[in-house]
């Protein structure tokens, strides 16, 4: 879709742009990294897949003689070398977490939902560039995100967008809920059915519609908001596992795409509810680390003024020479920590996969 305009992210820590008061001052940008990051570029090139050549397009300057001349002499990307720094928290201390969040915050009332995640490290020497194809060959997905701005690079498949604007509408997808695929046909059915019937994951999801629709009012023209009925607590097939997936869309009230993503971000799937409490609960339980690119969002702003956003999650990450995968759950009010981990298991089971053929011994 894109011909022209600003490309870039908004890290996780976002939030301070609409709730300054949700992190400290010290967890609000992690070291190297901005917490806003767009570009404006005039000139590019789309690739289109099925006939297998480049298109060129500018909004200023013509630079296709550059482009062809950086096309011709194309170095091939070296393999990456990769080694394991970090498997981060164990199982124990991260049950002991989860646990700690239901017996504090959860159960004497002060959030409905807190989204913890825990991280694994990795060094890593040369381009990501054969991640990326072995990710998109692995769990392919139709909002696939590669970007690189400075020393901070990342790279997804997952396959909704945090927020799309076109034509005065906005929309904004809620997954959550997941279950692993097993590519048989009546298994998956009867899992997803166990999904949606799940207590805890249904009570959930609605939560977080809820919270959509509050973040999504904030830039849409008032009564506007809604749930389409066809995109309700819908299936969505995410590479290696399943999640339940709601749709809300709304009129905009005429405020700048980005300040629309800056409303929304980040995603009640990735902090909680309420939003500004949960993601001060995740920070004092992760170490007091800022997330940045994980649970971020990346995406462009094209001429037209058309908005396009995928979250970052599912996602390989980069700063420097650090590489990361992270993976949360969504602890409520009947969560089971063990259950809680598995989740997270399951979730960083295609990043992990894409990591492993890299690998050499440290």
């Amino acid at each position: 879709h894109l011909s022209g305009g600003f490309v870039g992210y908004l890290g996780y820590e976002s939030l301070q742009y609409q709730e300054p008061k949700a992190l400290p001052k010290e967890g609000r940008t992690p070291k190297g990294q901005k917490t806003f990051s767009y570009g404006y570029f005039e000139d590019g090139l789309l690739y289109d897949r099925e006939k297998k050549r480049y298109f060129y397009y500018t909004r200023g300057q013509d630079r296709r003689e550059m482009f062809n001349r950086v096309l011709a002499n194309e170095p091939v990307a070296a393999e990456p070398q990769i080694k394991l720094t970090s498997e981060g928290v164990s199982q124990q201390e991260f049950e002991g977490r989860v646990q700690s969040i239901l017996d504090t915050e959860v159960r004497p009332g002060n959030t409905f939902q807190t989204v913890i995640s825990r991280r694994q490290t990795y060094s890593i020497d040369g381009s990501m560039m054969e991640l990326y194809k072995k990710l998109r060959e692995q769990c392919p997905s139709g909002n696939m995100h590669a970007m690189k701005m400075g020393d901070a690079e990342s790279i997804g498949s997952f396959p909704e967008l945090i927020l799309s604007v076109a034509d005065g509408e906005a929309t904004t997808y809620q997954v959550a809920g997941t279950r692993p695929l097993t590519g048989h046909t009546e298994t998956d059915d009867a899992s997803f059915q166990n999904l949606i019937t799940d207590p805890k994951e249904v009570a959930e999801h609605m939560m977080l519609i809820d919270l959509a629709r509050n973040d999504l009012a904030r830039s849409s023209k008032p009564g506007s908001v809604t749930v389409p009925d066809e995109t309700f607590m819908s299936r969505l097939n995410a590479g290696r596992v399943m999640h339940i997936a709601t749709a809300v869309r709304s009129s905009t009230n005429g405020m700048s795409p980005l300040f629309a993503l800056a409303t929304v971000s980040p995603m009640g799937t990735v902090s909680g509810a309420p939003k500004p409490r949960s993601v001060r609960i995740a920070h004092e339980h992760e170490n007091r680390e800022p997330r940045g690119l994980y649970a971020g969002s990346f995406g462009f702003v094209d001429n037209r003024g058309e908005l396009e956003a995928v979250v970052g999650l599912r996602a390989i990450q980069r700063q420097g020479d650090e590489l990361m995968i992270q993976a949360g759950a969504g602890i409520v009010y009947d969560s089971v920590p063990e259950a809680e981990y598995v989740e997270t298991v399951n979730k960083m089971r295609a990043a992990k996969s894409v990591i492993e053929p890299f690998l050499v011994d440290a």
